[in-house]
């Protein structure tokens, strides 16, 4: 087990560290689930960028965290993989997450795969045991 000392606490407990945390946490979730969606859908970085029209070493770099991730690089990737994502927010001292979709009441998944993929890979719901396509509306499997 790794201890950390009084030092490292003590900073981690400033708003700016707190945030700058929450950043790159952030970015490392995406470009981890990008990768791994890149290795459940058998799709190398040649091919990934192929779809975007970019460069194998731009994709190296979007998934290095040495460009610049935004939402719509992150919409892109996903596109060109045949996925949509979701937006979720948490606060630290409540139970519950708020969505992107406040329109829809529930919506119990985080990545969903689009209509047109979502007859190869179908997605049923845990909370409603339906189909789901990310905001409710149900997809036939």
């Amino acid at each position: 087990m790794i201890r950390y000392g009084k030092q490292y606490h003590a900073r981690f407990n400033e708003p700016d560290e707190k945030r700058l945390y929450e950043q790159e946490k952030l970015l490392f979730d995406a470009t981890e689930l990008i990768s791994k969606l890149m290795e459940r859908e058998n799709i190398s970085r040649s091919a990934l960028a192929e779809r975007l029209g970019k460069s194998k070493a731009y994709v190296t770099q979007v998934l290095r965290g040495q460009a610049n991730m935004t939402l719509r690089t992150l919409a892109d990737l996903m596109h060109a993989m045949g996925y949509s994502i979701k937006l979720a927010a948490s606060h630290p001292q409540r139970a519950s997450w708020s969505y992107a979709c406040p329109w829809q009441p529930s919506m119990p998944t985080t990545i969903y795969r689009t209509a047109a993929a979502s007859s190869k890979f179908p997605f049923t719901s845990p909370a409603t045991g339906q189909g789901d396509n990310g905001c409710n509306e149900g997809v036939a499997a």
